[in-house]
């Protein structure tokens, strides 16, 4: 059975690693900021408890039900973020994809499992980090390529 205390520490560990892969994110100038990764892993924390608690009251219930339908919901809110680019290109996948991440982090926190919600948001950090600088790297090695193209 799940106490008050538990549950307190669950939905505020959710909220905090949201909002810090969020405003990661809304400090590259990115869509989808510190609020709403905080309010998508909180809402993943909060179904996992529900199913948890309402599982206590009525045992033939499956916890696991409410929680999948988040995950649906969500794909919802992932798609408004993707956009097609200028040149053909997909923008928005990756706020996309940190969205779906967080919030099955989110529903780890609400399971009680601590370990896999921190190191998941540590692997969430470091991806986009890395990620972000072989861009960078990636693209200015186009953009050299494309200047000795241009000397031609």
């Amino acid at each position: 059975m799940l106490t008050e205390v538990e549950i307190i520490k669950r939905l505020v560990l959710a909220s905090f690693i949201g909002y810090m892969i969020g405003f990661d994110r809304e400090k590259y100038k990115k869509p989808a900021g510190g609020r709403t990764h905080a309010l998508i892993c909180l809402a993943s924390a909060m179904t996992v408890i529900l199913g948890i608690k309402i599982s206590e009251r009525y045992p033939n219930i499956d916890p696991l039900r409410v929680s999948a339908q988040i995950v649906s919901g969500l794909s919802f809110i992932g798609v408004g973020t993707i956009l097609k680019g200028k040149h053909g290109g997909v923008i928005g996948l990756t706020t996309a994809t940190t969205l779906l991440t967080i919030c099955v982090v989110g529903l780890a926190c609400g399971a009680g499992y601590y370990l896999v919600s921190i190191v998941g948001a540590v692997l969430i950090e470091v991806i986009l980090h890395v990620g972000s600088i072989t861009y960078k790297r990636h693209k200015s090695l186009d953009d050299t390529e494309e200047e000795e193209d241009n000397e031609d």
